[in-house]
């Protein structure tokens, strides 16, 4: 089968060329080899741009452009007409506000840059890294999230719906039956998302930036009153601390223009430590009974869930217990729609359950009842190889 490489197009503004208020050399011939290689690099500005810098620019290849009110996000889906490719192939290069709100608008994959100044200190670290997009360290790591994103084909490995949740899975886990290459990728893969320990973690910043792009190419299947929520370990000491709760609000602030999840509320808690499956031995790994029995919703989000469409995170699924389990508390505190996300899954297998609250779902579950029914549709996409980020993940 033969491949389809898409060039990302680059877009930013001048704050982002800057170390301590003056251009970085580094950061221009980073952007420069990315021209080079065929990415358009943009510069977009309110404002008009000053002859000399203008020049210099495009000595590096970097294209410059005015456009009154980018925020709003039209700019990027001009961009995208433009070079014939999809918003989501749009990359955002962002270290200011209106940086932030122009990708998100338009909806492009936003990227934050650590090293530049904030809008108003300008010798400040800037604070947009800290809680907003997908942070890169130095722009070599713009260079490598690029290169992945041109090669993988994006989209979702593994998809499966049911009348009241979706499930989504980016990458297959699996090493059964795998060559020795594939089977090294997936246990690094695993490694990266369950024990990452910093999010300046360029892997893991890397799966993100994929993630993001698999959603956003599908954005039309998630309804608008959105609300991320992660769900919890198996010994979650429930601080919202995790590397998944951490990944899951950047997720949030590039995808979604509504903020309902609160850093530091979890949407779950974890009343009492659960049996971890992949470990336990001599015991029904179908069966839901030891999750429902162990979490409940944090009372916090009362009165938020009515309504709205639930995006539950995982890191990794086998049979779908997790995110039936979190679709049955959510269906019962009234969502109106709930999906799941997992960065990976073991195989093909699923079980599709019919999970019955029958008690208050903010607090520990007095009452319950399970039957396993059927999914409606199921989509595995076995020729959906991921040899563009093995390498890159296991050297």
């Amino acid at each position: 089968m033969s491949k389809t490489y898409v060039s990302p197009v680059i877009v930013t503004s001048l704050n982002s060329l800057k170390i301590n208020n003056e251009f970085s050399d580094n950061i221009l011939e980073s952007l420069n080899r990315l021209s080079d290689k065929g990415h358009s690099v943009i510069v977009v500005s309110n404002n008009y741009f000053d002859k000399k810098v203008k020049e210099n620019l495009s000595t590096k290849g970097i294209i410059c452009m005015r456009e009154v009110g980018r925020q709003d996000g039209k700019i990027i889906q001009k961009i995208a007409e433009k070079n014939e490719i999809n918003t989501y192939d749009v990359v955002v290069l962002s270290s200011k506000e209106e940086d932030l709100s122009m990708g998100k608008r338009g909806g492009a994959v936003v990227l934050s840059a650590s090293w530049a100044s904030t809008n108003r200190e300008p010798n400040e670290h800037n604070h947009l890294s800290n809680s907003y997009g997908i942070p890169i360290e130095k722009i070599e790591d713009l260079e490598h999230i690029i290169e992945i994103m041109r090669v993988y084909p994006g989209d979702w490995w593994f998809y499966a719906k049911k009348d009241n949740y979706k499930l989504y899975s980016l990458a297959d886990f699996s090493t059964h039956l795998k060559s020795y290459d594939q089977e090294k990728f997936a246990k690094k893969l695993t490694s990266i998302v369950k024990n990452g320990t910093s999010f300046d973690n360029l892997h893991l910043n890397s799966i993100l930036a994929l993630l993001t792009r698999s959603f956003l190419i599908n954005k039309e299947q998630y309804p608008e009153k959105q609300l991320f929520g992660v769900y919890p370990s198996s010994k979650s000491k429930n601080d919202d601390t995790e590397v998944l709760s951490n990944f899951t609000h950047r997720f949030r602030t590039v995808v979604s223009t509504v903020r309902l999840a609160k850093r530091g509320e979890p949407l779950f808690i974890r009343h009492k430590e659960s049996i971890k499956r992949s470990n336990a031995k001599n015991i029904n790994r179908n069966d839901p009974t030891d999750q429902i029995q162990s979490i409940h919703i944090n009372p916090f989000y009362k009165g938020k869930i009515k309504g709205r469409h639930i995006i539950i995170i995982d890191d990794c699924t086998t049979y779908g217990i997790s995110i039936a389990v979190a679709a049955a508390f959510l269906k019962k505190a009234g969502a109106s729609a709930i999906s799941g996300i997992t960065i990976g899954k073991f195989g093909d297998r699923l079980k599709c359950y019919n999970i019955d609250i029958k008690s208050d779902p903010f607090t520990p579950v007095q009452s319950f009842s399970v039957d396993e029914s059927e999914f409606e549709e199921i989509f595995n996409s076995k020729s959906h190889n991921l040899e563009c980020i093995m390498n890159m993940l296991t050297h």
